[in-house]
């Protein structure tokens, strides 16, 4: 009887052991299933990190290649207007040019733009014409009315207009008083009488250009409203991209000094322009010089050497990209402006985003003065 309840002792400890070693070995394997899916997860996160930095390495490598080709899906409305439009004849009737329509008319603006101001007067000269660019030219430094009328206008429209503010699309006469801009559908009788008051025009209206200005531009001052002489502004921004309004440009960067008695300027600025009833938005950047005149600050004819370097733009109309600019560079040596059109879109309603940036730089020869700003806005 002993033996057998020793028995029946060994055998509850032999499987009291075995229950033991069977519950050691099941937290054994949760333990080692726990672990490999540890090791699972860490391996999965470690190859997520180190696939999302080869992305990111491989995309800041490619970032140039790939900003160029994603602009450059974006067509640019100036090719393609004057492959349609580049053939067709510009006629001359009173002496201002006459365009088959409006559109044709903005592809001849727009292909204005890629000519130096020595090339755009030759093309406008051959046509036959007198342009109010010429006309500008000849009064800068004894200023009338459209000197002052027309001072901040892109040279590539002025040179499509006359010497008396005139140009024609269809049947619509373009005409420009000193205060405002008349649309006359019919002939040149009709015109005449709208000139001398006798009737009024179909539509009178402007063109969208005009000054934004901050506070911190409005400063320095001298007592009679005017920057003090040799004062440099570079007023910096505080985010990279700007949003002009419909209309109005951006000269935050200018130079101010005097030269034989006179207060000249050199500005580099970003512009905004539209001629309203044909145009939609015109972007461009520029390079000019200016004069201080009792009738404020007039374009001056000096010549200078002007570039624009590294120059990198985008232009956003309702959150969509219209175009821009990569790493282009360009410059001239003249006694006009440098101008640089970036993009085009928005309208009259709609404003547009801008990013722009580059190395401006300027040398006005007969005065030895140069400016030179790693600008944007």
């Amino acid at each position: 009887m002993k033996k057998l309840f020793r028995l029946s002792s060994f055998v509850f400890r032999l499987s009291s052991f075995v229950f033991r070693l069977s519950s050691f070995v099941f937290r054994l394997s949760s333990f080692v299933f726990r672990l490999s899916s540890f090791v699972l997860v860490f391996s999965f996160l470690f190859l997520s990190y180190a696939c999302q930095q080869d992305a990111q390495k491989i995309e800041k490598d490619l970032a140039p290649a790939l900003s160029k080709a994603g602009r450059a899906e974006k067509p640019d409305p100036a090719a393609d207007l004057w492959a349609k439009w580049g053939k067709e004849k510009i006629k001359v009737e009173n002496e201002r040019l006459v365009f088959k329509n409006s559109e044709h008319f903005r592809a001849v603006f727009l292909k204005m733009f890629s000519l130096e101001a020595e090339e755009g007067e030759k093309w406008v000269k051959d046509l036959g014409i007198k342009s109010l660019y010429g006309r500008l030219r000849k009064t800068m430094y004894t200023p009338d009315m459209y000197n002052v009328r027309f001072k901040d206008h892109p040279r590539a429209y002025l040179l499509l207009l006359n010497d008396q503010a005139e140009v024609q699309y269809a049947d619509t006469i373009v005409w420009y008083d000193d205060k405002s801009k008349h649309l006359v559908v019919g002939d040149q009788a009709k015109l005449d009488k709208v000139k001398q008051k006798q009737i009024k025009s179909d539509v009178q209206t402007n063109d969208i250009l005009k000054v934004l200005q901050s506070k911190s531009q409005d400063a320095p001052k001298t007592k009679d409203n005017f920057v003090s002489t040799a004062t440099v502004m570079e007023n910096k921004r505080l985010d990279y991209a700007v949003t002009l309004g419909v209309g109005g440009y951006d000269a935050r960067y200018q130079y101010q000094y005097g030269a034989g008695g006179h207060t000249m300027k050199i500005v580099f600025e970003v512009v905004i322009f539209s001629a309203v009833v044909v145009m939609p938005l015109d972007v461009y950047t520029r390079v000019k010089l200016e004069y201080l005149h009792s009738s404020g600050w007039l374009p001056a004819g000096e010549q200078t050497t002007k570039s624009i370097s590294n120059l990198n733009a985008s232009v956003y109309a309702n959150n969509w990209f219209v175009g821009g600019k990569y790493n282009e560079n360009h410059s001239v040596t003249s006694s006009g402006n440098l101008e640089v059109r970036i993009a085009s879109g928005g309208d009259n309603n709609n404003p547009v985003t801008i990013s722009c940036s580059g190395n401006y730089n300027a040398y006005v020869v007969p005065h030895t003065q140069s400016y030179a700003v790693s600008a944007s806005w």
